[in-house]
């Protein structure tokens, strides 16, 4: 394998956009070694977990003093000039500390996500997705079915955030939008990659098999508040007499619904009637929902069987909003996972409290780049636009 990105734990190192998308920067880039695949393999922690190492920002759980002096607190905050700069495609920007990375819970780019796969093809992570797949090629791969689009996408978020930043980077926080909150786990070390993919796995098939009882639908209805949102919702639920719920909250006026497919479309009627711009998400499955009710024990037995340890960074729950700095509780909360819906903006202004002043989008591409640019805590900035002081 070729020679490893140069980042050093605590030392944060952005590489350029083009570096990071390209083939030809995928394939220059050493990802792991496969001593770090610790977890399923072989016993033992990776060099980066020995005892008496620092584990990067411990700001969760502790008062985060302010920046800039005094007694204002919001002095080391993005404020919302800042946000649209960052947002303007501005060649560069000094920020001061490394920036939190945030994973998609969506692949939304697929040509970036088979050039990350295909180029990693030999890595560990990927020759195990490819051989639990039947592919030898991410062309081969049909996204439209949960059961490899899920894996599929955790394993691209990874190698794209590890194609960036390394392996030991010192950010201050990492989060994850619905699968992504998975990977973030991973990539903080608190669990190892080969079990998050059989974890990724067994979570695609129990999307399958609960579309295959009741199908379902999730629905992204942007441009109306959450009181008619809740309207919406109820009056598809009296016409219907169907399960339709909130499963995911990405901002004051983008909320996601999840429950029975009948339901979630008669709820996209209503909104395009009052206006609002309305998509209908490609995910078969009722994640965050009660829907998944009846696959519980199953996602709590495959849950139950990781082996979860002490993160490298701070990781931040999309679930409760709370940040974890060690593994206690780590099995609980993904169980919750399942049933529980997606609060991506309580998660970001968490990451800010937590000391992050700005986030990145792992990707591939830039969905949660996307879903931010309003009422957002935190901007999200490339890494090819910034500088660390």
């Amino acid at each position: 394998m070729g020679s490893r990105i140069p980042a050093r734990r605590g030392h944060f190192v952005p590489l350029t956009s083009e570096s990071a998308v390209t083939a030809q920067g995928a394939a220059r880039a050493s990802l792991l070694p496969r001593e770090y695949f610790t977890g399923r393999r072989r016993g033992g922690r990776p060099e980066s977990h020995r005892a008496g190492e620092p584990r990067g920002n411990r700001a969760c759980g502790r008062v985060v003093p302010p920046r800039g002096g005094g007694g204002d607190r919001s002095a080391g905050r993005t404020t919302a000039p800042q946000r649209a700069a960052y947002g303007s495609g501005v060649s560069r920007r000094v920020i001061q500390t490394p920036p939190g990375v945030a994973f998609p819970g969506q692949a939304v780019d697929r040509r970036a996500v088979d050039i990350l796969l295909d180029a990693h093809r030999h890595t560990p992570l990927v020759t195990e997705l490819f051989g639990r797949l039947g592919v030898t090629g991410a062309g081969q791969i049909d996204f439209a079915d949960t059961r490899a689009g899920q894996p599929c996408t955790y394993a691209a978020g990874l190698l794209s955030a590890w194609q960036q930043f390394g392996t030991g980077a010192d950010h201050p926080v990492t989060l994850g939008h619905s699968l992504g909150e998975m990977t973030s786990l991973v990539y903080a070390g608190a669990l190892d990659p080969l079990q998050g993919l059989d974890l990724l796995f067994e979570l695609g098939e129990v999307g399958h098999e609960q579309d295959l009882r009741r199908p379902s639908r999730l629905v992204v209805l942007m441009g109306l508040d959450l009181s008619e949102v809740d309207r919406v919702c109820r009056l598809a639920v009296v016409e219907t007499g169907a399960v339709l719920e909130p499963s995911g909250f990405n901002g004051p006026t983008q909320t996601i619904l999840c429950g029975d497919a009948k339901a979630a479309q008669v709820a996209a009627d209503l909104a395009r009637a009052r206006g609002a711009t309305v998509r209908l998400l490609p995910i078969r499955g009722a994640y965050h929902c009660s829907l998944m009710t009846e696959l519980l024990p199953r996602w709590q037995f495959a849950v139950g069987r990781m082996e979860f340890r002490t993160p490298r960074i701070p990781v931040v729950s999309s679930v409760d909003g709370r940040c974890r700095v060690t593994a206690d509780g780590l099995m609980e909360l993904l169980t919750r996972w399942l049933l529980l819906p997606v609060r991506w903006s309580d998660a970001v202004t968490a990451a800010r409290d937590a000391g992050a002043t700005a986030l990145v989008d792992a990707g591939p591409g830039e969905i949660l780049r996307d879903i931010s640019r309003r009422g957002s805590a935190l901007a999200f900035v490339r890494t090819s636009e910034m500088e660390t002081s």
